[in-house]
């Protein structure tokens, strides 16, 4: 099993969203975000799926997510019948010390007779330079193909970060 690059895009200024399209298979797809940073404090990053690239924002988004920090006890986070799915389980944002990594696996996303389905791993840091995780699961829940995910902030830009999305088999 091996990775091939679909797109990336890298992000060096401030810049609103990144779309990430080109799911054309049944295979698994696997997105990566690495060194990303915002210019509004206390801000999530949320994330659209895209169908003939354009973002589906419909109230079909679900999601449960546990979120792991080490200066306080573990919580959980969900949402149900939103218009998007949140992706860090605290809001965090524009301190310079602020930023995100993570892997998010896409499953069933070019099939138009199932859900879709998101896991993922985010490892992000906020401003009292406490490293925080969250682990969990999304599903747009209507049957219908997908060709890529949108991400944005839930209020201002992105600063920084490398975005790409990769195909796995």
């Amino acid at each position: 099993m091996g990775y091939k690059q679909v797109s990336t895009t890298t992000v060096s200024g401030s810049t609103a969203s990144v779309s990430l399209t080109g799911i054309d298979t049944d295979t698994m797809y696997l997105v990566t975000m690495t060194n990303v940073t915002m210019d509004t404090d206390n801000v999530y990053v949320n994330a659209r799926v895209t169908a003939s690239s354009s973002e589906v924002s419909d109230s079909n988004y679900q999601w449960a997510a546990r979120l792991y920090r080490v200066d306080t006890s573990f919580s959980n986070s969900y949402g149900q019948n939103q218009n998007h799915m949140r992706l860090n389980a605290t809001a965090v944002g524009g301190s310079t010390n602020e930023s995100h990594q993570g892997v998010l696996q896409l499953h069933s996303f070019n099939s138009a007779s199932t859900n879709s389905v998101i896991f993922e791993e985010v490892i992000y840091q906020n401003g009292s330079n406490y490293t925080l995780a969250t682990i969990g699961g999304f599903t747009y829940d209507s049957n219908q193909a997908h060709d890529g995910i949108k991400l944005y902030p839930s209020s201002g830009n992105f600063l920084t970060g490398v975005f790409t999305l990769y195909k796995i088999g």
